[in-house]
């Protein structure tokens, strides 16, 4: 499923149990989106990478050049997914690339467990520019993961169809102390933006018997039926709301508990998948 989103709202998601997942901030739910920006700066604070001296209870942060040595820096677009830079804050992660001239990033947080046991992706955004500063045959582009700031960065540089030269970065970065994403973009020229939440469990799956299994760890040799149920996707409050719910009877806990004949105590067992 592709629901069409603007940057200017939230998207918000929740994980197994119906727990409220705040996953995207700044993401509405307009088809299309007539989001411009021109020449639009933002001011962040980001928290300074410490390390401790020699003298006791002393903390001295680490000079500004010595961490920027090692930033990762690609001045290719990649082919998918494979080739994708890490980013995060707190419990949440992300993988984030350009393909074809769109940024893409898949968004996974920390306990999201489904009834089979497996770790879902929460899914994932696709951001479009117009006039695309990517997508230029001779177009100058660097994507930069930036260790201090904690952040990935992605600058594009073209020739536009009327000669000027249009320069756009965009930002990507997860707040460490809430569940929050944010995509920053800014240009020399009025750029549109549009994003897109993507999501590819909107129907109950039956589980295989192959390789698949093996993610699922306590199931990867169990001979009947596992099933994973789908995604719910949906507008709501103004911007677009995802989740996966687990089932209150049919997790992997539920599953064991049957299998080793423990069901008169099934209410004192804990189940952390519900």
């Amino acid at each position: 499923m592709l629901a069409d989103l603007a940057i200017g709202d939230r998207l918000v998601g929740k994980a197994n149990g119906g727990r409220r997942r705040e996953a995207i901030r700044e993401i509405p739910d307009q088809v299309e989106s007539d989001t411009m920006y021109d020449n639009r700066y933002v001011i962040i604070a980001f928290t300074c990478l410490c390390l401790p001296t020699l003298g006791a209870g002393k903390v001295e942060a680490m000079p500004a050049g010595l961490l920027d040595a090692y930033n990762v820096v690609w001045d290719s677009l990649s082919k998918n997914s494979a080739e994708s830079m890490p980013c995060g804050g707190g419990d949440i992660g992300l993988n984030v690339w350009v393909e074809n001239g769109e940024v893409l990033f898949y968004m996974q947080r920390s306990g999201s467990l489904a009834e089979n046991n497996e770790y879902l992706k929460l899914g994932r955004v696709r951001l479009r520019l117009d006039p695309n500063p990517f997508d230029s045959p001779k177009a100058v582009f660097q994507q930069e993961l930036k260790l201090r700031e904690g952040h990935v960065e992605l600058r594009g540089s073209a020739a536009g169809d009327d000669g000027k030269r249009l320069d756009a970065t965009v930002r990507i970065w997860v707040e460490v102390k809430r569940p929050v994403i944010h995509v920053e973009v800014e240009s020399n020229q009025p750029i549109h933006a549009k994003a897109s939440y993507e999501n590819w469990r909107l129907t109950d799956e039956m589980i295989p018997h192959n390789d698949r299994r093996r993610s699922f760890f306590t199931l990867a040799k169990y001979p009947g039926e596992v099933k994973l149920g789908k995604d719910t996707v949906a507008h709501a409050a103004g911007g677009v709301l995802f989740y996966h719910r687990n089932p209150s009877d049919n997790t992997v806990p539920d599953l064991l508990i049957k299998q080793q004949g423990l069901g008169e105590f099934k209410d004192e067992i804990f189940n952390d998948l519900r």
